[in-house]
């Protein structure tokens, strides 16, 4: 019969405590605030800057040509005095490996995000807010910095908000680790996903703008993609011009439906289709002698807007006046009137508030 001998309690705590272990593991948790505060030139804008009907959480183009900084608070409790929080940025590790953050290796899959090293009081649980400049989150994800450089990388510009290669969103990872002296990570990390996407989706194909009955309707092939969350019409019409050949409406305005709702109802704000599989839009009543010209841009859930189709334009002829739907029809030569309310169509300018599209600039 094997004998046990027993060993006080106190014994035991004395132990654990001598030999390391993990009795005040280092712990690092979400804090009371679920999401990351969005900065701008210093001013807090709170959780997120889209419409709700927008996805409100995540990275756009525009965020990172604002420069924005991310700030997270998590709740740090169990620290030694040799131990840091450091936060690294990945588009998949969890950067616990010492060969993943650069050490011992050729190559990083992550980077780390200058000026985020603190030394939490020890052993108190302590609430601390962490700023991730947009700019630095994003631009590593397609080439990680050398090992060299890997845990304090040179900070990143608008050069950043290209390094998306495609359309399609890019999944990253912040991660805040508790670090020893020696670089190995200690206890229970924590892990923020965001969604990035920096690119619009590509252009709807097959555009064309033709009358149908008294109306104007644009039409084109819905995109296929799962970015694509609705489409951006813009339209412009103007008289058409004697003896001229073709068809050369003046320049767009703005989108249509946006403020208004649009065609999509209450989830029309910033767009003026807001359904990725509808094709065309009833751009209203045609009217006699005019030229109408549409582009069309798809938007993602970001608000991201994507590149315009080539313009299609469309003249219209003579339109009578009793037709159904016809607001008016072009007066008579040398006969005073109608003409002017035919053209209510020019420049269509609805009161909005636009989106920044990105430039490459």
């Amino acid at each position: 019969m094997t004998s046990h001998r027993f060993i006080p309690p106190f014994v035991t705590a004395l132990l654990v405590i001598l030999s390391g272990g993990n009795a005040s593991a280092q712990n690092i948790a979400a804090s009371g605030q679920p999401y990351p505060n969005r900065l701008v030139n210093g001013m807090n804008l709170g959780f997120s800057t889209r419409p709700e009907n927008l996805t409100p959480l995540g990275v756009s183009a525009q965020d990172c040509l604002q420069d924005m900084t991310l700030q997270f608070s998590v709740t740090l409790s169990g620290f030694t005095g040799n131990d840091t929080v450091q936060v690294w940025g990945s588009t998949g590790s969890d950067c616990t490996a010492l060969t993943d953050r650069g050490i011992g290796a050729t190559t990083s899959k992550c980077w780390g995000l200058a000026g985020n090293v603190v030394d939490p009081i020890i052993n108190t649980p302590q609430t601390y807010s962490f700023n991730v400049r947009v700019q630095d989150l994003v631009g590593w994800q397609q080439t990680p910095p050398l090992v060299t450089e890997a845990a304090l990388p040179p900070t990143k510009g608008k050069e950043a908000c290209s390094a998306q290669p495609t359309f399609a969103a890019v999944p990253m990872k912040l991660n805040f680790l508790a670090v020893d002296s020696s670089g190995n990570v200690q206890g229970t990390p924590y892990q923020y996903s965001i969604t990035t996407d920096l690119v619009g989706p590509p252009a709807p194909a097959g555009l064309q703008v033709s009358t149908t009955g008294a109306d104007l309707l644009a039409s084109w092939t819905p995109n296929s993609d799962e970015d694509t969350i609705g489409y951006d019409v813009f339209f412009a019409s103007a008289p058409a011009p004697d003896g001229q050949a073709g068809c050369a409406a003046p320049s767009l305005a703005s989108p249509l439906g946006t403020g208004g709702g649009g065609d999509g109802g209450a989830g029309g704000a910033g767009l003026t289709v807001s359904d990725p599989t509808v094709g065309s839009y009833d751009l209203g009543a045609a009217h006699s002698d005019t030229q109408a010209s549409v582009v069309v841009e798809a938007v993602d859930g970001l608000g991201n807007v994507g590149s315009a189709t080539s313009p299609a334009c469309d003249s219209v002829g003579t339109v009578e006046a009793d037709a159904p739907g016809v607001a008016c029809a072009v007066a008579a030569p040398g006969e005073p009137g109608s003409a002017l309310p035919c053209l209510g169509l020019l420049g269509v300018a609805w009161a909005m508030t636009r989106r920044t599209r990105r430039s490459p600039s």
